[in-house]
């Protein structure tokens, strides 16, 4: 449920920003897990792969994430979560 993935992706964000990247992600992936339309928890996911450079692992989740949002699973009110739709879809010349 929503809630319960604000509060994993909080918990994800707070460990961010201590550097505290393993257990961040660890909290972000568990707000995926809750629910899978939260797509803040992906953005997460993929800000410490980023971070730690390891960017086909930030690909692949911005590709699931694609995945999401073409079969409409994202919540339609979420304009983050569209603006990076056009962003992935930018960078790979499908704009």
């Amino acid at each position: 449920n929503k809630e319960s993935a604000l509060k994993w992706y909080s918990k994800g964000y707070d460990g961010k920003v201590l550097e505290k990247y393993d257990k961040a992600f660890e909290f972000y992936k568990k707000s995926v897990e809750t629910d899978p339309k939260y797509a803040n928890g992906y953005f997460g996911m993929a800000s410490i792969y980023k971070t730690k450079k390891k960017y086909e692992k930030v690909y692949n989740i911005k590709i699931n994430l694609l995945r999401i949002l073409i079969n409409n699973r994202l919540n339609p009110n979420n304009a983050i979560g569209y603006y990076n739709k056009g962003d992935i879809l930018a960078c790979m010349g499908r704009t």
